[in-house]
């Protein structure tokens, strides 16, 4: 159900996640996903430990997401998320 923020930008998502629109946030992980399990898969040269790196990176992000909001700690970009 994400469809709503599909074709919006990158900076626009994030405002909005900000906002607390968690369809926003999830779109901006829908988005790196592939481009973190790739850098992860790299790394570690394994597919099922790049899958492990993915979860952690998002289940990470999900939090600082949570976390940003609570705490009015403001993200710039998607990378801070996804570290």
């Amino acid at each position: 159900m994400t469809h709503r923020f599909r074709s919006q930008k990158e900076e626009d998502l994030i405002v909005a996640a900000q906002a607390g629109h968690e369809l926003a946030f999830q779109e901006l992980c829908q988005r790196s996903s592939l481009t973190v399990f790739r850098m992860t898969a790299k790394v570690t040269k394994n597919h099922e430990d790049a899958e492990d790196a993915l979860r952690k990176a998002l289940h990470g992000s999900n939090k600082k997401h949570h976390a940003s909001r609570i705490g009015g700690r403001s993200f710039q970009s998607i990378a801070h998320w996804c570290e």
